[in-house]
């Protein structure tokens, strides 16, 4: 079997002495041939995803966090399509590298959702495992366009959330502290969280309103004049820690999107709105505050002017209306379980 290991040097956790561990790991099964390559630049593991499908490899090994695997499986596919079924078909026969992971980002949010463990230690074990029994699994994904433009400039897929405003400003923020050489820490998160949403909500241009309509299994729910929206792939949305962060009660990654809305604006309890993410107590008491909706299978957000944008944790630039798809069997992954 022939593989790639793509590795981010940048991703919050890696260090020699781990990576030094982790290749000899995969070197040592019988019959697999791999090549190891680190990626140099942003959009670069991307690049060496798509040269690893023409190339004819087996499988894909990317060690970095959720930002490097959404650019690995964003080489890996092709432009996502406005047909389920046709993406599914076309990952079912055509024979693409499958994706492994080795997490060492700060929450590594799709890795744990399709079964690797969190530490890199175990999840190269697992995926040993995987090689060694060619354990795979389709899984779906979400797809993103930009709905301003007559033809999108963005047609991409991503793993675990995205979000347009204030989430995304938050994202822009801690960028902007990792290029300073500060750590992506649960705490700085949350620290500049709080920051970020009191600038804004004193700010001149103010908090952003934002509208959403969303097409669920359960019903279609339609949200106007939000000053946030989160829409998560995955279950959990993120992890501030070993602490799961659930934006709705019943979210599954199989059956669709989670959507989690506020509905007023209020500086402080908006925010205790969102304190209700981690603290059960704080959900119940500011239950009214917020709207929610399960499996959904396409949702449209839409701003009245162009806000920050992120998916997958990075971010995209400014946008102000987004579409996403929820494309099942899309990605054929080694599958830890």
């Amino acid at each position: 079997m022939d593989v790639l290991v793509i590795s981010n040097p940048n991703s919050t956790s890696i260090t020699q002495s781990k990576l030094a561990s982790i290749i000899p790991t995969l070197r040592s099964i019988p019959d697999l041939h791999i090549l190891s390559q680190f990626t140099r630049y942003a959009g670069h593991a991307e690049e060496l995803a798509r040269r690893a499908r023409t190339q004819g490899f087996d499988a894909v090994i990317c060690i970095g966090g959720d930002g490097t695997v959404s650019e690995v499986i964003n080489g890996l596919l092709d432009e996502p399509t406005d047909d389920p079924d046709r993406a599914a078909h076309s990952v079912l026969t055509s024979n693409l590298p499958a994706l492994g992971i080795i997490p060492t980002g700060s929450a590594n949010v799709f890795a744990r959702s399709v079964g690797y463990a969190p530490s890199p230690d175990v999840a190269v074990r697992q995926l040993a495992q995987a090689l060694k029994n060619n354990q795979r699994r389709t899984v779906p994904l979400g797809a993103w366009a930009d709905l301003e433009q007559n033809t999108p400039r963005a047609h991409r897929w991503f793993a675990v959330n995205v979000g347009l405003g204030i989430d995304a400003e938050v994202i822009h923020e801690m960028e902007k502290r990792r290029e300073m050489g500060l750590s992506a820490s649960p705490l700085r998160y949350v620290l500049v969280s709080v920051q970020t949403w009191f600038s804004s909500t004193s700010s001149s241009a103010g908090t952003p309103s934002i509208h959403v309509k969303a097409e669920a299994k359960d019903g279609p729910m339609e949200v106007h004049n939000s000053p946030l929206a989160f829409v998560s792939h995955t279950d959990p949305w993120t992890y501030l820690g070993p602490f799961p962060v659930r934006i709705v009660k019943e979210g599954s990654m199989e059956r669709g999107f989670s959507v989690f809305t506020l509905k007023n604006r209020d500086g402080w309890r908006a925010l205790l709105a969102l304190g209700g993410l981690i603290n059960p107590v704080l959900r119940k008491l500011m239950s009214r505050q917020v709207q929610t909706v399960s499996n959904a299978t396409s949702v449209e957000i839409r701003l009245d002017e162009e806000r920050d944008f992120q998916v997958d944790g990075e971010y995209k630039g400014s946008y102000s209306a987004v579409g996403l798809k929820f494309i099942p069997d899309a990605m054929e992954i080694l599958s830890p379980r």
